[in-house]
C-alpha cells in the first residue's frame, strides 16, 4: 500500500489525557483502513497565524500506509473532530526518521511538550476574551475620536462660513456708504454750479 504522512494540530485546551485519547482514536481510525507505521507527538508549538482564535496547538505526526481511495474518507472523518483544528495528509516520499538532526527533533528541542491543564486552558480562554474586549474598546474609542474630529471640522467650517458672510455684509455696507457719499458730493457740486450761474446772471443784469 502507498505510504502517507498525516500531521494533525490539536486544540491547545486539551489536557495530557485528552491528547493521548485523541491520538489513539486517530490511530484506530487509520488502522481500520490500513496500518500506522509510527506516531510521534511533536508537542505544543506556536502557529504562524491564528486558527479558531488560538495561536498555538499540539502537533502530532503519523506515518501511515493506506490505499489511495481511503484518503478522502480519513480526511472527512478528521473534519468532524472538533479538537483537530488542522490536518494534512501528504504522500510519503522518504521514510520518516526520528533522528536528532531531523526538523521534528529540532522543533521538540525548542518547544517542550507540555499540554495545558484545565485550569491553564480556562486562563487562556479568559485572557483571549479580555484581549478581544480590549481590542473592541480601542476600536470604539478610535471611532469616537474620529467622530469628534469630524464634528470639530464641521464646526470650524460653519465658523469660517459665518465669518465670510459677515465680511461680505460689511463690504456691502461700505460700498453702499461710498455710493451715498458720492451722490451727496455730486448734488453739492450741481447746487454750487447753479448758484454760480445765478450769480453771474445777476451781475449781467446789473451791468
Amino acid at each position: 500500500m502507498p505510504s502517507y504522512e498525516l500531521t494533525c494540530i490539536f486544540h491547545p485546551s486539551l489536557s495530557i489525557d485528552e491528547v493521548s485519547t485523541l491520538v489513539d482514536r486517530i490511530e484506530g481510525e487509520v488502522a481500520s483502513h490500513g496500518t500506522v507505521s509510527s506516531t510521534d507527538v511533536w508537542g505544543r508549538m506556536r502557529l504562524a497565524y491564528p486558527i479558531q482564535k488560538v495561536m498555538e496547538g499540539t502537533y502530532v505526526h503519523y506515518a501511515i500506509d493506506i490505499p489511495g481511495q481511503t484518503v478522502a474518507l480519513i480526511e472527512r472523518w478528521l473534519h468532524l473532530q472538533e479538537s483537530v483544528i488542522r490536518h494534512l495528509i501528504v504522500k510519503g516520499v522518504v521514510a520518516y526518521e526520528k533522528a536528532p538532526q531531523s526538523i521534528a527533533q529540532g522543533m521538540r528541542e525548542r518547544v517542550a511538550y507540555s499540554p495545558r491543564t484545565e485550569a491553564e486552558a480556562s486562563e487562556a480562554v479568559a485572557s483571549e476574551a479580555v484581549a478581544s474586549e480590549a481590542e473592541a474598546s480601542e476600536a470604539v474609542a478610535s471611532e469616537a475620536v474620529a467622530s469628534e474630529a469630524v464634528s470639530s471640522e464641521a464646526v470650524s467650517s460653519e465658523a469660517v462660513s459665518s465669518e465670510a458672510v459677515a465680511s461680505e455684509a460689511v463690504a456691502s455696507e461700505a460700498v453702499a456708504s461710498e455710493a451715498v457719499a458720492s451722490e451727496a458730493e455730486a448734488s453739492e457740486a450741481v447746487a454750487s454750479e447753479a448758484e454760480a450761474s445765478e450769480a453771474e446772471a445777476s451781475e449781467e443784469k446789473t451791468n
